[in-house]
Formats: structure tokens, C-alpha cells, sequence
């Protein structure tokens, strides 16, 4: 048989760019659904009420005035639950001017959330002072809740700065509201072209959902191994779903594959990663032929 190796994802002409990043952003969008199998139910909540607070205003002390704003953030019915479990009223208004947070990101850390808050690049200092402002007040309410959640604001380049941060998002995270710009985007494929090096990625350990995530992990800790975005990218080129990719399981078990993983391995990591079944035959040739790293 011959074996073919899925081949790097090669920069591409602006539409291929384009569409290749719509299908990073749907995989990311599916994932906030399978946050709950990595996170505790309510943290995950919780990261869903972080967006409402940056972008809503509520009858509460320093929250009545405008918020920030989330890129393409629309009221939702769920604002109110959502805010309801967490000991707000309704919010009684959304921000209508330009938004200051690009997109709001929820990344598990060893059976915890994490948020990050993009803002893009150049934000005037007073602009960023009051994101972080409202972060710190959104921390305070969902705390009294219940829930830590770490929230850190980035810019682009803050958040590609650690290799990790980029291969947790993809790999385990979602996108709990927003859009990530072009210069986000940029940052994130720019430091996707760079190997994860065995220290990288034994960091992303702790954040693996599941145990065909964590075994993965395991077998690519040897290292370097490809950025999971480079390798989502490919999957997703060659017609993989998002969907199917926003699976942690399922994308690590393939992202084992392209660093290296022994057919016998790569076999047992797919059988596992479809308890209802193994993986389709059709795709099975392919991901079996993609046995070496990215090329």
C-alpha cells in the first residue's frame, strides 16, 4: 500500500488563508460544547458569563456603566441565565460603540478553566486599563460565585510570545465569544511554523481532556514535535470536520501521528478515540499513511 504523508499547509493565496482560519475558528467554536468533559460544568459557565460581563451592563456598583465590547457580541436570551446563576439581574444594555476585546478564550489547565482576553494590538493604554478593569470585576463576581477563573489580557503578540498558550488553545480551548483578527492570526501561525520542544509540550500535559489526549501527550513528549496548529490545518485541508477535530481526543491522536507515532500505537489511539466505533475506512488509510512528521 502506498502510504502518503499529509504535507505542511503551505501559506496560500489570501483565499486559501481565509478559508483555512474559518476552519480553524468553527473547530474552536465546536470545542466550547466539549468544554464540560475537561472543566467542571459551572467553571465552563462561568467562561461563558466572562464575554456578558465585557460587553453588557448590569443594575450592580461599576457595572451600570458602558462595557467594553466584544467583537460581534448580540444579546442572547442565555445572557440572563447565565447571569442569573451568578447573582446578577438582566443585563439592561449591550455596548453598541466599537468593541475594545477582539475575542474572549477558555483554556482547561489541569481540570480548571482559564481565560484569555485578546485586545488587539496598539489599544490605547486607558482602553487597556479599562478591559482589565472590567476583567478584574468579572473575576470578583464569578468568584462569589464559586468559580476562580484566571483571566489574563493579551494583545497578539503577548499571546503568541509563549508557544504553549497558541497549541493549548487548538489542541483543548475554544473560543467563548469573538473573532481573532488577522494580526492574531498572523502571530499564531508565525509561532505555529517553530517545532513545540519537549518542554512545550510536556507543559500542555496537565490541560489534556481525557485519557486518549493524555496518552498522546505522552507519546509526543519525546519531542519536538509540529505545532497542533500546523496540524489541525492540515487535517482540516485534507477534509477532516472540524467537528469531528474539535474533539481533543481525536485531534491529539492524529497530532501523535504526524510526530511520528508507530502504526500499532497510531491504531490503538484511533480505535479509542471512537468508542462508538472505529474511525470510518476510508479515513483510516489516510491517517495511517501520514505515519512521519509534517514535511
Amino acid at each position: 500500500m502506498d502510504l502518503r504523508v499529509l504535507s505542511r499547509p503551505s501559506a496560500g493565496a489570501p483565499a486559501e488563508t481565509a478559508a483555512r482560519r474559518r476552519a480553524l475558528t468553527a473547530l474552536l467554536r465546536w470545542r466550547l460544547r466539549l468544554l464540560p468533559a475537561a472543566a467542571p460544568p459551572r467553571a465552563v459557565r462561568a467562561g461563558r458569563l466572562l464575554p456578558v460581563i465585557l460587553h453588557a451592563s448590569f443594575e450592580r456598583p461599576r457595572l451600570r456603566e458602558d462595557a467594553p465590547g466584544v467583537v460581534g457580541l448580540r444579546y442572547r436570551r442565555v445572557w440572563t441565565t447565565l447571569a442569573r446563576e451568578f447573582d446578577l439581574p438582566a443585563p439592561f444594555k449591550a455596548q453598541r460603540a466599537a468593541p475594545l476585546v477582539e475575542a474572549v478564550l477558555l483554556l482547561p489547565v489541569e481540570g480548571h478553566l482559564s481565560a484569555t482576553v485578546l485586545v488587539p494590538a496598539g489599544l490605547q493604554r486607558g482602553d487597556r486599563a479599562w478591559v482589565e478593569e472590567r476583567c478584574e470585576l468579572a473575576a470578583g463576581i464569578l468568584a462569589t460565585g464559586g468559580v476562580r477563573l484566571p483571566i489574563q489580557v493579551l494583545d497578539p503578540a503577548g499571546f503568541s510570545r509563549s508557544p504553549a498558550d497558541p497549541a493549548r488553545l487548538v489542541a483543548f480551548g475554544a473560543i467563548a465569544a469573538g473573532h481573532l483578527s488577522p494580526a492574531t492570526w498572523a502571530a499564531l501561525e508565525a509561532g505555529a511554523r517553530r517545532p513545540l520542544e519537549p518542554a512545550a509540550i510536556a507543559s500542555l500535559a496537565g490541560s489534556a481532556a481525557g485519557p486518549i489526549a493524555s496518552l498522546s501527550i505522552v507519546l509526543l513528549r519525546a519531542g519536538p514535535a509540529p505545532s497542533p496548529v500546523e496540524v489541525a490545518a492540515a487535517l482540516l485541508d485534507a477534509g477532516v470536520t472540524a467537528r469531528r477535530l474539535a474533539d481533543p481526543g481525536e485531534l491529539c491522536a492524529r497530532w501523535a501521528i504526524h510526530a511520528g507515532a508507530s502504526a500499532e500505537s497510531l491504531a490503538e489511539l484511533l480505535e479509542a478515540a471512537h468508542p462508538t466505533g472505529p474511525a470510518p475506512a476510508a479515513d483510516l488509510p489516510r491517517l495511517l499513511a501520514a505515519g512521519g512528521a509534517l514535511a
